[in-house]
């Protein structure tokens, strides 16, 4: 059977394996809430209405500037985008022709974005017996080989997160590079 490429398509996969959707699952493949929003939310909604009939600026100024603010980071070091595909896809452009590093598994898009943009990928495979952490030597030795490195933290659709000693040790030598 051929799996569906993204998460939350609850109603596809139980299509294809011939069955329904139970009404009681939580779907955990995608990063949206499966309880939906809290109630602090719901009722600060009514408050925020008149701001969504307000077409927001091309280039996100103002949300740019508040999550520069909040990292500690200059606002020109801040890419705004309508979602996290958009953004991923923005920067898969920038790939064409050239390699990049992608540290699997992880979220589909990923892959999808780099493949459409012709980019020519190097896939270091976590594995489970190194409790989903890449291989360090792999990893070090396709650094000199690629122009940047594609991963998730957590390690979705997995949710473990790298552990702190894997993270310095992989991403101490990319800090001259590109980190995706």
């Amino acid at each position: 059977m051929h799996w569906p490429e993204h998460g939350a398509m609850p109603n596809e996969l139980a299509r294809r394996l011939g069955t329904s959707v139970p009404q009681d699952i939580l779907d955990f493949s995608v990063n949206t809430n499966p309880f939906g929003p809290p109630d602090s939310f719901r009722e600060l909604w009514p408050s925020w209405m008149e701001a969504a009939f307000y077409y927001p600026h091309p280039q996100g100024e103002d949300v740019r500037k508040a999550i520069a603010e909040a990292a500690g980071v200059r606002k020109e070091e801040v890419l705004a985008g309508n979602g996290g595909s958009e953004i991923i896809f923005l920067l898969a452009r920038l790939y064409k022709d050239k390699t990049v590093l992608l540290i699997e598994p992880s979220f589909a898009e990923y892959r999808t974005a780099l493949e459409a943009n012709e980019a020519r990928i190097k896939t270091i495979m976590a594995q489970e017996e190194n409790q989903w952490q890449p291989s360090l030597h792999d990893f070090l030795g396709a650094l000199s080989s690629v122009d940047a490195v594609f991963f998730s933290h957590p390690i979705t659709p997995l949710v473990f997160p790298m552990g702190r000693n894997c993270c310095a040790k992989c991403f101490k030598p990319v800090m001259i590079g590109i980190l995706i």
